[in-house]
């Protein structure tokens, strides 16, 4: 085999692999799904913050504030009240993947706090991949390199 023969092989083993790892990535993170949505639940809740770890503006009506306070001790902007919002979120299955909530208030908290409450937070993402998608991964990967 010339020495370009061999280069070629080598370059499409290469996009195999490459191909390989996309979807390794995308089904470890459809299978953690609910494990990511709720870690987007999670920073709204506790913390207030939107992907990019910022804190949402506080609520605007002092006594709809009081009211919140009462039911999250967190006493931050958390987008739940009855908690439709937070049970319609979902999130798509293929790249590039995103977070949204079908519920019907979804549109007005968009307008009010911005895309940004859909996601996850640096914090939150390497939470996921330490806690949940890295070893499915790493177990997939080995798979295929034993087959190459």
């Amino acid at each position: 085999m010339s020495s370009s023969a061999g280069i070629q092989k080598a370059i499409k083993k290469l996009d195999r692999a490459e191909v390989f790892l996309k979807e390794a990535t995308r089904k470890a993170v459809v299978a953690e799904k609910k494990f990511i949505l709720d870690q987007n639940k999670k920073q709204l809740f506790e913390e207030g913050v939107n992907s990019f770890d910022r804190e949402l503006a506080p609520y605007q009506s002092a006594s709809y504030a009081r009211l919140k306070r009462q039911l999250n001790p967190n006493n931050v902007t958390d987008l739940k009240l009855s908690g439709t919002h937070y049970r319609a979120f979902t999130m798509t299955t293929k790249f590039p993947m995103q977070i949204h909530s079908t519920a019907a208030i979804s549109g007005t908290l968009i307008g009010k706090y911005g895309m940004d409450i859909y996601g996850l937070t640096e914090d939150s993402k390497q939470i996921v991949r330490d806690q949940r998608t890295n070893d499915r991964i790493l177990k997939a990967w080995s798979k295929f390199i034993k087959g190459v």
